[in-house]
């Protein structure tokens, strides 16, 4: 997961700051975010993994679905981009948020 972070980061072209705050893990260990700065300034990088085809849609696409579902006036972290790719037998997606 932290190879798969640093791929995202740099397909992403954000940096991780290791200055902030340390990672958080999540799901299962299939999530891993990290502080990191973006052409914004700061944000934070979040990538899900699981197998190849097997993605479960709340889980995959939860930030994506809540960006457009929910309205401007409700705070959040603003999704700035969507990177999914596929590794080693693995769907990864990499939103960053600021």
């Amino acid at each position: 997961m932290r190879a798969a972070h640093d791929r995202a980061s740099a397909a992403l072209r954000v940096a991780v700051d290791r200055t902030r705050a340390k990672e958080a893990w999540g799901f299962a260990g299939r999530t891993l975010g990290r502080p990191v700065m973006t052409p914004h300034g700061p944000g934070w990088l979040r990538i899900a993994a699981t197998e190849a085809g097997r993605q479960i849609t709340t889980f995959w696409d939860g930030g994506r679905t809540a960006q457009q579902a929910l309205p401007a006036s409700i705070p959040r972290p603003a999704l700035r981009a969507i990177h999914d790719h596929h590794h080693d037998g693995w769907d990864l997606s990499q939103p960053p948020e600021n």
